[in-house]
């Protein structure tokens, strides 16, 4: 394969190039519908993320999540009960805003020992039925605001905290 330098040189003013010359620089370039052979690049790609990202650290997992925007705020429509592990879309409540449409229906939200062991969020509601937080197996409760029911005004909201296997609840009924 030619340089750049000797592929110039066969097209320089005056010159007559022959169809092997334009083949060499034809061929010395990769066509966009063409894979590129992973061993004609010269990259490292060893320090890359893998397919599962389990060699990122915490920063760079930061990182990425800025970057992909995952959403600090998800919105539950429901008239049944549910859990801390409950998704919308694959976003779970872990570390998010929660607004919680639950129409006039009073639910329950159970607090798991399967969420995460650092586990917070913050619960608004935009339904007129009460919201109760209620203690799943081997979960204990304490209750900041001596009340685990979130039964004020729309925009009433509740901060859950996770320690060890203890939830604390903070309620702010409106």
């Amino acid at each position: 394969m030619k340089s750049k330098t000797d592929l110039k040189g066969f097209f320089e003013t005056g010159d007559k190039p022959t169809q092997e010359h334009f083949h060499e620089w034809l061929d010395s370039y990769w066509h966009k519908d063409e894979k590129i052979p992973m061993d004609s690049l010269n990259i490292d790609v060893s320090s890359k993320a893998d397919k599962t990202a389990e060699n990122l650290s915490a920063e760079n997992i930061a990182s990425w999540k800025t970057k992909l925007i995952e959403p600090s705020q998800i919105t539950i429509e429901t008239t049944l009960s549910i859990d801390t592990n409950k998704d919308v879309n694959g976003v779970k409540m872990h570390g998010r805003n929660v607004v919680v449409k639950n129409g006039s229906n009073n639910i329950n939200i159970q607090c798991l020992t399967s969420s995460a062991s650092d586990f917070m969020c913050t619960i608004t509601k935009a339904g007129t039925g009460s919201i109760t937080f209620t203690n799943g197996s081997g979960v204990t409760i304490n209750q900041v605001d001596y009340t685990n029911i979130l039964n004020g005004g729309i925009g009433s909201t509740a901060k859950i905290q996770r320690i060890d296997n203890v939830y604390y609840i903070r309620i702010f009924n409106t």
